[in-house]
């Protein structure tokens, strides 16, 4: 890395970390968006209508993970992120309103996006990965073994 490109990422680091300071509301927007896009849920919110949401409820000083910080909701769980599906709550109650397994399958068992079924075991809230089968039975094998 020559000295110049290695100025130009230090300045492009000083410029973002700035940027967030001043815009703390706009950098969680696009967080909030590229969550929701990794997830496979259409977020077609706007900055303006996400943050009238938050300033209406009153709770953007407590918003965050946990059960008593407040987060940014779908009714039911369902739909896109769009201004007439969205509302603000606790993080425990969105938790609560979810089933366990959307898909019906047993725990320690999620439905890949190519179709497969990977298989995982929570050990002292570290999810450990145990590997992608075919069929939801080797899955839940891999599960039971590994308990």
């Amino acid at each position: 890395m020559t000295l110049s490109t290695q100025t130009s990422a230090v300045n492009k680091r000083r410029y973002t970390q700035k940027w967030e300071r001043l815009h703390p509301e706009k950098n969680r927007y696009f967080e909030h968006q590229g969550n929701a896009r990794r997830r496979g849920i259409v977020f077609d919110l706007t900055f303006p209508e996400w943050w009238s949401v938050w300033e209406t409820s009153g709770q953007w000083a407590n918003r965050g993970r946990g059960g008593d910080k407040y987060v940014m909701s779908r009714y039911r769980d369902c739909g896109a992120y769009t201004k007439g599906n969205v509302f603000i709550q606790q993080g425990r109650m969105n938790l609560s309103l979810t089933p366990a397994n959307k898909a019906g399958l047993p725990v320690g068992v999620y439905k890949r996006p190519n179709g497969r079924f990977g298989a995982h075991k929570a050990v002292r809230k570290i999810r450990l990965y145990l590997g992608t089968f075919n069929t939801v039975s080797e899955a839940v094998q891999a599960y039971q073994d590994a308990v």
